[in-house]
């Protein structure tokens, strides 16, 4: 078993609100926030709300780095009704491969 720290280099932690917007009945939204250092080639390792989401349990979450200090927060409602989370600031894990470990 790898450490995780052997695995990833330039891990930081990062803490943002986004203001989530109404997402319909078996929708798709997406929201893309600033965020400063980080680079392409950046992964999301892990994120949590530090405020109250429950407003967005049902909801299935993904967030990619698609830009240069860009996060795209990718929300899709399987839900048979519309859902307006309310605004929540998450904590998250970021960091790059290390291109010196084999696969």
């Amino acid at each position: 078993m790898r450490r995780f720290d052997t695995i990833f280099q330039n891990i930081a932690v990062g803490r943002m609100t986004i203001d989530l917007p109404n997402v319909p009945s078996n929708g798709t939204v997406t929201v893309d926030t600033a965020h400063a250092n980080l680079p392409l080639g950046t992964h999301i390792i892990s994120w949590a709300p530090v405020t109250d989401a429950t407003s967005m349990d049902d909801l299935i979450v993904n967030w990619l780095i698609v830009a240069t200090d860009m996060i795209r927060t990718v929300l899709f409602n399987p839900t048979g009704g519309a859902i307006d989370p309310a605004s929540i600031d998450f904590e998250f894990i970021v960091g790059s491969v290390n291109p010196d470990i084999d696969p």
